[in-house]
């Protein structure tokens, strides 16, 4: 299992469970990958490498979750509410209407200020063209919602955001197709499959120390620190093994690369028959995003997490609210920026200006408050950038290449690359592993 994050761990504990000697081989020195955590010194308190959250109809991942017994550790809303902020502190917010699916989400956004009559009855226009026939891997979501002749205040305040949140990239950029699937999902739903769930503790934590312990118990490794540099493969040809950083080879049955498509390339570069895997991973670009912490006293209490529709950061969570107190007696917020190309480059006390400015100008309330602890994430590499024309290269977890088989959120799983497209990666490759033996 080469990666330990969400898609290599769910391989790897599904295998395990198989009766399958796993070996996990981690790069970095603890298993979570791009959804992991680790702990501020500072504070004691948990710090993701993202903020991520949960959907309910996250079936896959919670279903999984509730396997490993820590299903209790994300703690969902009873119906998908959205607070925001305007700047200047204006108050609107989005909940799904207690109405059947679909009319759940529809009903919810014909209640937002700003709509008239027509915009409304437009509406039901725009939830049918989510399950329209046509090919939309050729347009952007922008140019989509402009040929669908979306209400502006649908775009602005759940639209846009839901695109930009759910695929890590501006509307003006990525796909229509991706973006229309997520609909989809939340339209056949309904109003719990809408709700938003968040880790009531590190993300990692909700995991990555259950899913490690499952496989070492049933025989298997977990070697954090590790990384598998080629893909050894025999006569056949088959996968054989790898190579490790340090020149070791390691020999087994199958190969699962649970990894993105830039630590993929460097990995199969040197086996002819990927090639065109090799190509085709080659031509995905990566989405960054940044966090921005701050400890902030005296507390202002906003909701666990709110819109900041405008705002140079696109979502504030309260971590204080979500996860509770650290050692300094101070609030914990974090503001996030998806698809922050723009803001690479400034420095960490740039971005905390920035954070800092952001908050200010969208709750007023936290005028005159200090910052006296803080702390910024970089994810350069948090996502694959879904860009029209990208649906057609993502790829199948089964290869060319027999015992060699791919997982993660950016192969083909019918998803965009979220924490459920990486889980159901990870069992499919699982599926493809067994049967391979078969």
């Amino acid at each position: 299992m080469v990666g330990g994050g969400l898609a290599g761990l769910s391989a790897g504990w599904k295998l395990a469970r198989a009766g399958h000697e796993v070996v996990v081989l981690e790069r970095k020195n603890a298993l979570g990958g791009r959804a992991g955590s680790a702990l501020d010194e500072a504070t004691g308190e948990p710090v993701d490498t993202g903020q991520h959250v949960f959907l309910g109809c996250y079936r896959t991942t919670m279903k999984w979750f509730s396997d490993l017994g820590t299903a209790r550790m994300i703690r969902f809303q009873n119906r998908l509410e959205v607070p925001y902020r305007r700047e200047g502190g204006a108050r609107v917010t989005f909940r799904a209407a207690p109405l059947p699916r679909p009319f759940h989400l529809l009903g919810g956004l014909a209640t937002l200020p700003g709509l008239g009559w027509r915009e409304k009855a437009g509406l039901w226009r725009l939830g049918g063209a989510f399950f329209g026939g046509e090919s939309l891997d050729g347009l952007t979501v922008a140019a989509w919602l402009d040929r669908a002749r979306a209400p502006r205040a649908a775009r602005e305040l759940v639209l846009e955001p839901l695109a930009l949140a759910a695929l890590n990239e501006a509307p003006e950029v990525a796909s229509a197709l991706p973006f229309a699937v997520t609909m989809r999902e939340l339209l056949r739903a309904g109003n719990r499959g809408c709700a938003i769930g968040l880790a009531t503790a590190g993300l990692g934590d909700a995991y990555a120390p259950a899913a490690g312990t499952f496989i070492e118990l049933a025989g298997g490794k977990v070697l954090p620190g590790s990384w598998a540099r080629e893909l050894l493969v025999g006569g056949s040809p088959r996968a054989r093994g790898v190579r490790l950083a340090d020149g070791k080879e390691l020999e087994g049955d199958a190969v699962v690369a649970a990894v993105p498509p830039w630590d993929l390339v460097p990995l199969i570069a040197g086996v002819p028959a990927l090639a065109r895997l090799a190509s085709a991973a080659g031509s995905f670009s990566p989405s960054p995003i940044v966090t921005a912490h701050l400890w902030r006293d005296p507390a202002t209490g906003p909701a666990p997490f709110t819109g900041l529709p405008g705002a140079r950061f696109d979502w504030l969570f309260n971590r204080t609210a979500i996860v509770g107190k650290g050692k300094l007696a101070a609030e914990h917020l974090c503001l996030v920026k998806s698809g922050a190309r723009a803001l690479l480059g400034l420095k960490p006390d740039a971005l905390v200006a920035l954070a800092e400015e952001t908050l200010e100008r969208h709750l007023p309330e936290a005028r005159g408050g200090q910052t006296i602890h803080s702390r910024v994430i970089w994810e350069t590499k948090a996502t694959v950038s879904l860009t029209p024309g990208t649906a057609a290269l993502r790829p199948a977890a089964v290869t060319t290449v027999p015992g060699f088989v791919l997982a993660g959120d950016w192969v083909r799983t019918g998803l965009p690359a979220t924490i459920e497209s990486a889980v159901r990666g990870g069992f499919a490759a699982a599926r493809a592993v067994v049967s391979s033996f078969q």
